[in-house]
Parts: C-alpha cells; structure tokens; sequence
C-alpha cells in the first residue's frame, strides 16, 4: 500500500491502488466508457467529431486515444484541450467526467511523482478546493498552503460567480414552474379558503423570486466592477439589466404580482441561458 501525507494537515491519504496512468489515459478509459455507453462504435464517435468541426479525430486517431498504444514505452499521442473539449461534446458529457476515474475510486497521477485521489479533480479544476500536496517528497508549511490556497481561490472567483448567477436562475426557475402549477390550481379552485390559501402560497413563492432577482442583480454588478462580462439573460428578465441593488433598497415594498407573473413562466428561456452560463452554448437534442 503506497501511502502519501496531504499538505500536513493531519491527514493521511491512502490509496489502494496507484494509476501508472498519464491523465490522457484516464481520458481513454473515459472516452471508451462513455462511447459505450452511448452505443458508439468509433467510426460513429469520430462522425460526430466531425460533425462537430474537428474531422482529424478519426477513427484511428480516437483508437489510439482510448487503447494508449504505446511507442518506446510512451503514448503514440495525447489528448490535446480542444480534442478533450470536442469528445465531451460529442459524447453528451462534462469535459471532467474524462479527466477522472471516478467512481472507479483508484488515484489519478499528474505526474511521475504527484498523484491524488480521483474526487480531487472535480474540485480542484472549478477551484473549489486546493488539490492536496501529494508529491512523495514535500516540506510545505501551512503558511505556504495558505497562500496557495488563497491563490486559487482568487483566480476561480470567476468561475465561482458564474457557476451562482446559473444556480440562482436554476432556483428560480423552480420556483416558477411551481407558480404555474399554482395558477392552474386557483383557476380550478372553487373553495374560497381553499383559494386564498394558494394564493398565498403563490405569493410567497412571488416573494421569493424578488430576493433572487434582487440577489442576481447584485451578482451581475459585482462581475461588472471585476471587468467581467455578465452572461447574457433570457429575454424574459432583460428587465434586470436595468434594475441595480439600489432600486431594491430604494422600492423594498416594489413587489408587484402581476409584473412577476409575467416573467416566472419563462422555463425554457432560464434553462437555454443556464447552460449558456455553464457550456457556453445551449445544450443540444440528441437527434438520434
């Protein structure tokens, strides 16, 4: 059992098995158990490939991606970023899911003499988290753990407000699907108090969707004083290009049913712009 320290912090990472693997052939083991499971074989996967704008991931180039033919010991090639990119597209899945064994669970290796556990890439690359020191040999104090750590995260701020601003519109996306089961339940009530207890449920739901919007707006200010481009809105809620956190503060009791009902039913548009956020493009059907 190989065994590395983590940063000096009182813990022990211990690993059962260590990956001989270069990270391009995780991306291998990833790309062929994902091709599978989409029934691919790898003329199809490369067809999609070049669909996609990249025809020289062909079928011979993507079987030395996923089988590692080795040549004096090394790998004929590597996975470059845009081929990473273009077989998470093609495949239907985040370019991370193949940078990493997981759920496999066995240690991912960076280099001949770095290697961490597999959950570690999923937040260490968004820089969620600082990837454990697990060199073989490492003298680092806490004070230089501490800094690498600010570092990080102060370079994912970026990712960090982008990855809030598409939660926030998830969470209020919810919020008004549930208002358009609860205006169809009023249109059908015909107990009073029945109807007033919905309609109160709708408020608060109504309530609720002011703090996000107000909440997103302060986001969007915040990426614009850092120098970042806000992503862009459904058409539905352009109106809160024009609102700023002030207008909250200055109108708290703006909360106009009527105007929000008008943007809640909006599902479709918040879901396109979420993956925006997150893909840089709307997901697309798989025709097939």
């Amino acid at each position: 059992m190989i065994r590395y320290d983590a940063v000096r912090l009182g813990t022990t990472w211990r690993y059962t098995r260590r990956s001989k693997n270069v990270l391009s052939d995780t991306v291998g083991e990833q790309v062929t158990a994902w091709r599978q499971r989409r029934g691919w074989n790898r003329e199809r996967l490369a067809e999609e490939c070049a669909r996609l704008g990249m025809p020289e991931l062909t079928h011979a180039a993507i079987t030395n991606i996923e089988s590692g033919r080795r040549k004096e010991g090394k790998r004929r090639r590597t996975v470059s970023v845009d081929e990473l990119a273009v077989l998470a597209l093609a495949l239907d899945v985040p370019p991370l899911i193949l940078l990493s064994p997981y759920p496999d669970g066995h240690g991912v290796e960076i280099t001949p003499k770095v290697a961490t556990a597999s959950y570690f890439i999923f937040t260490w690359f968004p820089g969620d988290e600082l990837m454990p020191n697990v060199a073989e040999t490492s003298d680092e104090t806490m004070e230089e753990y501490v800094e690498k750590r600010d570092r990080l995260f102060a370079a994912a701020e970026p990712i960090s407000q982008i990855r809030l601003h598409a939660n926030m519109l998830l969470v209020r996306n919810g919020y008004g699907n549930q208002i358009v089961d609860i205006m169809n339940e009023i249109n059908q009530a015909t107990d009073p108090q029945v109807k007033a207890l919905t309609e109160a449920n709708r408020d608060y739901l109504l309530g609720e969707i002011q703090k996000l919007d107000e909440s997103i707006v302060q986001v969007r200010e915040e990426m614009k004083d850092n120098g970042w481009a806000p992503p862009v809105l459904p058409p539905a809620l352009d109106y809160l290009e024009k609102k700023t956190s002030e207008d909250y503060k200055n109108n708290p009791s703006d909360k106009s049913g009527s105007a929000y009902l008008q943007t809640v039913m909006a599902g479709e548009e918040i879901q396109a712009s979420v993956n925006r956020d997150i893909f840089g493009t709307s997901k697309r059907k798989d025709s097939e």
